[in-house]
């Protein structure tokens, strides 16, 4: 069974690098000793073919709260889209391959690189950026570093300024993720407010 280790509360580690997403998650034992993206016929084709498809993992103690310990198998899989299932093949110890669905979801916290463009380039965001988590809804933390950005605008709705006695914090919703994050902010620093828009990518 592909379950994650009961230490890590059933997650697994979300990390995005240059658009991609992987998922690290530490296994609840060794007994699988290799995984697949994919149906069990193409992994046993990828593995007969010595393809690099076919994920192994890595071996990492992990010590439990009753003061016992052991080495389990950890794996860092692709991951396309949050919410999405997929399907996944696992190797057991036996040789065999099963297929199984698997889906990534409810990302708490964290934060990604991030990436702006749009406006005259003098004000720039915190890099990373913090992703919060609302209820169910990830959103991404733009933090200016002018304090004159009054409002954002995002998919037909306006987002205010989490931080009015500091530099200008939004927090605006994810939609996909990863995926460019477009929006529109009014600023005063030429005097009279002016919507200027951004695109975010990350």
């Amino acid at each position: 069974m592909f379950r994650a280790n009961p230490v890590d509360f059933g997650r697994g580690v979300l990390s995005v690098s240059g658009g991609n997403m992987n998922l690290r998650v530490r296994l609840s034992g060794s007994g699988i000793v290799a995984v697949f993206l994919g149906s069990a016929e193409d992994a046993l084709r990828a593995e007969k073919k010595g393809k690099s498809a076919v994920i192994r993992p890595e071996s990492e103690k992990v010590a439990y709260p009753d003061g016992l310990s052991e080495s389990v198998s950890v794996f860092t899989i692709p991951v396309k889209k949050i919410g999405e299932e997929f399907e996944i093949s696992i190797l057991g110890k036996k040789g065999i391959w099963y297929s199984h669905s698997a889906c990534v979801s409810d990302p708490v916290g964290g934060s990604v690189p991030v990436r702006i463009s749009g406006g005259t380039g003098r004000a720039f965001v915190e890099n990373p950026a913090a992703v919060v988590l609302r209820g169910a809804v990830p959103f991404l933390r733009v933090a200016y570093s002018s304090p004159n950005y009054e409002s954002a605008k995002s998919g037909g709705k306006t987002y205010k300024n989490e931080n009015p006695s500091g530099n200008s914090v939004f927090l605006i919703p994810i939609a996909e993720y990863p995926s460019p994050l477009e929006f529109s902010a009014v600023t005063t620093a030429m005097g009279t407010p002016h919507e200027i828009e951004y695109r975010i990518e990350f």
